[in-house]
Parts: C-alpha cells; structure tokens; sequence
C-alpha cells in the first residue's frame, strides 16, 4: 500500500485500520502530513514486514521522524525492513493512493 501526497484529520484512525489488515506486509508512506500518531498504531500490525517513509518537505537529516517515532517503529514486530528518505517511493505492484482527503479509510 502506498499513501502518496495524503492529508488526514485522523492519521491514528488511519494506522488502526493499517494495523488490523491480517495479510498486509508493506507500507510506503510518501509526502504526507502524518503526524506520529499513525505510528503508534502500527506497532500492532502482525503482519507488516517492509516500512518506507520518505518527504521532500521536511528538513533532510531527520526525514520528518522523530525519536518518539523511531520508538514506535521499534516495536513493530515482524518489520524486517525500513526505509527512511527524503525522497519518493514507487514500487511495482503496490496500490497507490494520491490526492488530499479529511480521513482516509482503508
């Protein structure tokens, strides 16, 4: 999954809905306005193995994650591996979902 240039009100109503996905494996988290609170539901997915986020819009040696968010990633269990980047992502096969909603349901 792939969430592109997304706004939302609620980015922790978001990652609960990622979280309860049961077969759900990669999440690609591109120039959106997520706060740390879709992180702190992710750590609860069971499934997610392969994580990337990546802003053009925030300072470069951070990519918009702060140590609070570095705290939640760590405990995401099965993740196997992680991307940080001040760049965009795109991966083949992957749905991409673009544009600026008030709250995204997945």
């Amino acid at each position: 999954l792939i969430l592109n240039n997304c706004t939302s009100s609620s980015w922790l109503r978001v990652g609960e809905a990622i979280a309860s996905l049961f077969h759900f494996r990669s999440l690609i988290i591109s120039h959106c306005n997520c706060s740390d609170s879709i992180f702190e539901t992710l750590k609860y997915s069971l499934s997610l193995t392969h994580l990337a986020v990546g802003n053009l819009f925030i300072t470069q040696d951070q990519c918009g994650v702060t140590s609070e968010v570095v705290r939640q990633i760590a405990g995401i269990s099965k993740l196997e591996e992680l991307t940080l980047s001040t760049n965009s992502f795109k991966a083949d096969g992957v749905e991409e979902i673009n544009g600026t909603t008030s709250n995204i349901v997945c």
